[in-house]
């Protein structure tokens, strides 16, 4: 069967989870498409409300392989402190995999939202302060570290000693901020990959077989349409694509394999952070 996509119509907070959970309980593969920890999926089922940023709903089904797609930035700092609540709780993790193509979420990107933010005083774009859009603006500009490098510690520390000095130049001479110690970064960095390590894969060759074996797949979007970054309400927009097309860029599916996408809307408008709102009341 091809793939199902939810997505977001407005600005987020939709109730797209919830969609997602009561797809998720008879698909075989729910998929993570774009965004970060800034994402919010609030679902319900019988073991109690589950508050997932990173993971995929599908999480909660015990015969879904859930996928974090090479579309979404990873902090693994947030992305362990969400496994850990998971496991604590009795879900289990052994269907969960990561794609090795995904970004990360850097120390310094938390830190550079930050700043950066605070500059543009009363121009303030709403960020959550995540690392998104540094971590996003590292991908395009190609000097990003993968899931995959941080598996791999001789890699990690290579892309390390190239990427953290301009981030450190940027941190002192720009913003007078103190610099991140390199062995400091890199040994925080080697132990978040070694736990994350048996969650990596080569998703997309799976998500293509399951496609060629009929198999059901739901791909999840994080936030919404008009929070697009090119088509939503510029620049108050979010970092990453969030309408179908980018859903199968991040999912690593083909878009010829798409046999519906569901857009998500409620009753009434609202928006997270600043930027134009139609019907706003004053």
């Amino acid at each position: 069967m091809p793939a199902t996509i939810i997505m977001g119509g407005q600005w987020g907070d939709e109730g797209k989870g919830k969609l997602t959970d009561t797809l998720a309980a008879s698909a075989d593969i729910v998929v993570r498409a774009n965004g970060g920890a800034n994402a919010g999926h609030t679902v319900q089922t019988d073991q109690g409300v589950f508050k997932l940023h990173l993971i995929p709903s599908g999480i909660l089904n015990p015969r879904c392989l859930s996928v974090v797609g090479a579309g979404v930035v990873i902090d693994p700092k947030l992305m362990l402190e969400e496994m850990d609540h998971l496991v604590e709780r009795g879900i289990a993790l052994d269907r969960l995999r990561i794609s090795e193509r995904a970004h990360v979420v850097l120390p310094y990107h938390p830190m550079l939202d930050g700043l950066e933010e605070a500059e543009r005083l009363e121009g303030s774009i709403g960020t959550t302060l995540r690392g998104n859009g540094p971590a996003y603006s590292d991908k395009v500009s190609r000097r990003g570290i993968r899931v995959g490098d941080l598996i791999d510690s001789p890699v990690l520390r290579d892309r390390l000693s190239q990427e953290l000095p301009r981030w450190n130049r940027i941190l002192t001479n720009v913003y007078d901020a103190e610099p991140i110690d390199f062995e400091m970064l890199s040994e925080q960095l080697d132990g978040y990959g070694e736990r994350l390590r048996p969650y990596v894969a080569d998703t997309e060759p799976r998500i293509a077989d399951a496609l060629a074996l009929g198999e059901t797949i739901i791909v999840e979007c994080a936030q919404g349409a008009m929070l697009d970054i090119d088509y939503g309400t510029y620049p108050f927009v979010t970092s990453s694509s969030t309408t179908a097309a980018g859903a199968c860029q991040g999912a690593g599916v083909p878009p010829t394999q798409v046999e519906r996408v569901l857009g998500v809307f409620k009753a009434y408008s609202t928006r997270v952070g600043a930027g134009p709102l139609p019907t706003e009341l004053q």
